[in-house]
């Protein structure tokens, strides 16, 4: 953390001075302090909509960024940090990314895609690669993608998420259920011609269900991350896709899988 400083004050201040000439005074406990990540290069290749905890004390935001190496990791923006960041971390765009704070996520929080995940906040530096200087090139686009099978849906457990890439081949407008709940149904279909069930919910249709449904015509292919099977009641009886609360979907994502899907 304190190379980190130094290294943003001499670039601040144009000089390679310590500190960039500036006297600086440290307390605390340096134990707590948590690791940065220097600069790094990275792509985004997923993000949520901001959403409310569970408890609707706080407003948070995900996002899977991507190095060089497609090496993934989860970042968080938090709050008012969201819409600080409104215009930045655009899907399949290329920033370099600086100082960004990294930790061991707690017990029971585990991420698959790594054992750290970043938190965003306004002390990062964004710069997105067509501002940086000397110039950059962007990340190519991405190709690491960890895609569910549509003929093994019916053998995974009914709270398992997985991901899907499919193309969209019909859909109808949005109904209520018996309760009252808004839901909103598609067919899609995968590379192998398989076809299933797509059920969206809630704010699931007022955002991605409306997009989908006024392009059927084109036929959209959709990454569906964090997706789940849908059962009847407490049964394990595979009846097609929903959308879950932590749920993503791409429409027509920048990857060569997806293009391939329409040949």
């Amino acid at each position: 953390m304190v190379e980190a400083f130094d290294l943003l004050l001499r670039d601040l201040m144009e000089t390679n001075t310590l500190f960039g000439g500036k006297i600086v005074v440290f307390s605390g406990d340096f134990r707590q302090t948590l690791p940065v990540i220097l600069k790094c290069k990275v792509q985004v290749v997923d993000k949520s909509r901001p959403r409310d905890n569970k408890d609707k004390t706080t407003k948070y935001q995900v996002l899977i960024l991507q190095d060089e190496e497609e090496n993934q990791v989860q970042a968080t923006i938090f709050s008012t940090d969201i819409t600080y960041f409104e215009k930045e971390f655009a899907p399949f765009k290329t920033y370099l990314v600086s100082f960004a704070y990294v930790k061991v996520p707690p017990l029971g929080h585990e991420n698959p895609l790594n054992i750290f995940i970043w938190t965003l906040d306004k002390n990062i530096i964004v710069e997105p690669i067509e501002e940086v200087k000397p110039p950059e090139d962007p990340l190519p686009p991405p190709t690491r993608l960890a895609i569910a099978k549509f003929d093994t849906f019916e053998y995974q457990p009914k709270e398992f998420e997985f991901d899907v890439l499919a193309i969209v081949i019909n859909g109808s407008p949005s109904t209520k259920t018996t309760t009252g709940k808004r839901l909103q149904e598609f067919i899609v279909m995968d590379k192998l011609k398989k076809t299933t069930k797509l059920t969206l919910r809630e704010d699931f249709i007022d955002h991605e269900g409306v997009k989908l449904f006024n392009q059927l015509h084109d036929y959209p292919i959709i990454l569906a991350r964090r997706i789940a099977k849908s059962s009847p009641g407490t049964s394990n009886r595979f009846i097609g896709l929903t959308s879950k609360f932590n749920t993503t979907i791409e429409i027509n994502p920048s990857y060569p899988q997806a293009a391939e899907l329409r040949t």
